[in-house]
């Protein structure tokens, strides 16, 4: 998750803590739109679909010991 997102995670059997994060995000608009942009942005950046073929195509190589063409 994006760092904008981090302060929202908490404990999964924390249900006060969820309480309140879903609070505080239910009562600000600017802070959920804040938060999806930069979960967007990272998602664009870190898992577009040519780095998850190169990096699918690194694990398998590895696995056959060699490296596989591009």
């Amino acid at each position: 998750v994006s760092a904008a997102n981090r302060a929202m995670i908490c404990s999964p059997d924390d249900e006060a803590a969820l309480g309140q994060v879903l609070a505080r995000l239910a009562g600000d608009a600017a802070l959920r739109k804040e938060i999806g942009e930069a979960n967007r942005a990272l998602a664009r950046a870190e898992y577009d679909s040519a780095r998850m073929v190169r990096a699918y195509r690194d694990v398998y190589g590895a696995a056959l010991w060699r490296d596989l063409p591009t």
